[in-house]
């Protein structure tokens, strides 16, 4: 059996056993619509700039803030070292962390960037970097088309670093890993500040055909969540539309739309269940053709879409109507380093 049936069994005999407790013998009062997403996410690149300090003062750097440094001869534009494109996918620590953020869980935030002086391989596994040296508080944004950027910079201390591997962690010591980098090796020189910006995206990669998507919009909501501390999406609404879900929609077309909270979430590992019913009162006599997630419980924030067979929903049944979010992963080790376009030394 595959793994989205032997889910959905599960599911189905789990809410059968409840409603046998409910309902009279023989009787149907519960129609189930189970809709199944994956979510990916991606480390997709990493540039590093540098920026010549010689001749600077830095105010409040222990080394560079005192004389002999003088002001002058500095390069106030920020210069490509070098950009790389990756494929890897975050850590199964941080694949949980966001099943935790879908769940309404607080999850602990990416906050810091480390590097050390080791490429060896990388596999989701991995908690920690092979050789770490140094670790610095980063910020975090938005880059739009559900990219999660992160970036820090640092300046020279008068000593020149060997960089081999980045990581991001959620802690300034120990922590979390979301993921480590093996990159081309970067020369930090004692006078030269240091960029480095990496952008994670995150994709669905349901696989169930345009008849139920992530939107753009949810992509991005993940994102602000991860930047903002944004609430997670909250309701479920219905209509009769009979449109084909599209990424771009932030609304489900037709008319008579039925928006209800969402009633019960569960997580399990990297696996976050989210269940709304429609009572036996509501959306009566009405065709029914569209669901979708909202962040709110009015507006145009829509997360998701699904278009459903048609039916009309009678007041002799309630729906329930559950969403499978399941954050994978498809790592397969391709070496250590990337294509990088532009390489120039730093020394």
């Amino acid at each position: 059996m595959s793994e989205i049936g032997e889910i959905i069994g599960k599911l189905v005999n789990r809410v059968n056993k409840l409603e046998e407790k409910t309902q009279k013998k023989g009787s149907i009062n519960t129609q189930f619509t189970t809709n199944y997403f994956k979510i990916m996410g991606k480390v997709t690149s990493l540039t590093v700039e540098y920026k010549d300090d010689t001749g600077y003062s830095v105010v409040g750097h222990p080394v560079l803030g005192k004389v002999p440094f003088t002001v002058g001869g500095n390069t106030t534009a920020w210069t490509e070292h070098y950009t790389i494109t990756t494929s890897y996918t975050l850590t199964n620590t941080a694949r949980e962390q966001i099943a935790k953020l879908l769940n309404g869980e607080v999850p602990n935030l990416p906050t810091h960037v480390a590097w050390g002086s080791n490429s060896g391989t990388y596999i989701p596994g991995q908690i920690s970097l092979h050789d770490e040296t140094r670790r610095l508080e980063a910020t975090t944004s938005n880059g739009g088309d559900g990219i999660y950027q992160i970036q820090v910079e640092f300046y020279p201390d008068n000593t020149s670093y060997t960089v081999n591997e980045i990581g991001v962690f959620d802690a300034n010591s120990d922590g979390n890993m979301w993921f480590r980098l093996p990159i081309p090796t970067l020369n930090v020189t004692a006078n030269l500040r240091t960029r480095i910006t990496l952008n994670i995206t995150f994709t669905d990669e349901s696989d169930v055909s345009s008849a139920s998507l992530i939107t753009t919009y949810g992509l991005n909501h993940i994102v602000d969540c991860l930047v903002n501390g944004t609430a997670i999406f909250d309701y479920t609404e219905w209509s009769d539309g009979t449109s084909d879900p599209l990424i771009t929609n932030t609304s489900l077309d037709g008319a008579n739309k039925d928006r209800n909270q969402i009633s019960v979430s569960s997580r399990e590992g990297k696996k976050v269940e989210r269940v709304t019913v429609l009572g036996l009162s509501e959306f009566n006599d009405l065709t029914m053709n569209k669901i979708g997630n909202f962040v709110l419980s009015t507006g145009d924030n829509l997360v998701t879409e699904t278009l459903l067979p048609e039916q009309t929903k009678r007041d002799t049944f309630k729906i329930r109507n559950t969403d499978i979010f399941d954050i994978v992963t498809d790592y397969v080790p391709t070496g250590d380093v990337f294509p990088m376009k532009f390489p120039i030394r730093l020394s």
